[in-house]
């Protein structure tokens, strides 16, 4: 009934609900029952056939339902690969399309390397990215649909499935695909709302208490953006006296600033710089660890383009005016020329 519960979760994508269906199934170590009901029927059958049986983790193994999921593990690969290669090129058209963003989205993991060909390297890729779930048993609980194989009947739909229940179930998948928090994001509004530029930060606790207080500027992976017009504070109230006063005053919020200034953009393209040394000096087998989405720096980008731009049309342009200022030279001495050519062949009388 678990296993019943967690498909229907996962096909109309309650991701949370899902999830803590999946947590039971790993604490009560009950994400390989399929496997062991198909082996206990094999093992029924064979005792019925009065034959010897014996239960170890090769049998596991050697079932068709795990050596058909070790099969089909390079087109999962692939297909998860294609799904987050088409999600990243739908953020850029939505960008171009005119989307504006308050702030500029960065991704806290770097993405999905190119999968493996082969059976065995393609689930080491899998457990690689997503690692924090059973692949290979969400891969054979995707195969059967009611009564239908769509692993053999209905690949295409198949492939779908078990990539949209990875996605689902993994919280590096979501991790990938969510935009970082910004300040104003992590923060709220004032109490008494006089000032929209300043805001309550969301704070997260130091390990000196003690300490100074300040607002992370990164946090799980993520760089944070906020606008420069922003500040952010902390918001205290006075212990409430006995007079009308003091209980006045004690409605009356502290606000203690909170320093969180960063210039995000120089940091950025120090990560490059040492990107394109990498590159330079050695090769450069795997993705960064990080990746920038191109909304972030395409201010930077159009700024250069625009530059050279500029640059490229100011040496055309005298790159012409040089030509035909040679071409004017030559045609005034080809004027000259042939009349002096003229003048010494006309006819003297």
């Amino acid at each position: 009934h678990r296993m019943l519960a967690l498909e229907y979760l996962l096909d109309h994508e309650f991701a949370e609900e899902a999830s803590t269906i999946y947590n039971y199934l790993v604490e009560e170590d009950l994400l390989h029952c399929d496997v062991h009901v198909r082996v206990g029927l094999h093992m029924r059958e064979a005792i019925a056939a009065g034959k010897r049986v014996t239960l170890d983790t090769n049998i596991m193994n050697t079932t068709s339902i795990v050596r058909d999921t070790a099969a089909v593990a390079p087109e999962v690969a692939r297909e998860l690969h294609r799904r987050q290669l088409s999600a990243l090129h739908t953020v850029c058209a939505g960008s171009e399309g005119g989307t504006t963003y308050d702030g500029a989205p960065w991704s806290a993991l770097g993405p999905l390397t190119v999968p493996r060909e082969t059976g065995s390297d393609a689930i080491v890729w899998l457990q690689q990215h997503f690692g924090d779930v059973d692949v290979l048993g969400i891969m054979r609980w995707a195969r059967f649909r009611k009564t239908k194989d769509l692993m053999a009947n209905d690949r295409p739909q198949y492939l779908t499935r078990v990539a949209g229940w990875i996605e689902l179930l993994s919280k590096r998948s979501r991790r990938m695909d969510e935009a970082p928090l910004t300040y104003l994001r992590k923060s709220k509004p004032l109490t008494l709302k006089t000032n929209s530029n300043v805001r309550v930060a969301w704070q997260t606790q130091l390990a000196k208490p003690n300490g100074p207080r300040r607002l992370l500027a990164r946090e799980e992976g993520y760089v944070f953006h906020h606008n420069d017009y922003s500040r952010f504070v902390e918001e205290t109230y006075r212990h409430p006296g006995e007079s009308l006063q003091s209980r006045y005053l004690a409605a009356q919020p502290i606000h203690t600033e909170v320093s969180a200034k960063e210039n995000f953009q120089q940091i950025y393209t120090q990560q490059l710089q040492q990107h394109k040394m990498l590159l330079r000096h050695a090769a450069i087998t795997a993705a960064p660890a990080h990746v920038v989405h191109h909304s972030v720096t395409s201010d930077l980008h159009d700024s250069d383009t625009q530059s050279a731009k500029k640059s490229n049309s100011l040496y055309v342009g005298n790159t012409v005016t040089k030509e035909s200022s040679v071409i004017q030279n030559s045609v005034s001495e080809s004027e000259s020329t042939g009349s002096d050519s003229a003048t010494n062949l006309a006819p003297q009388f």
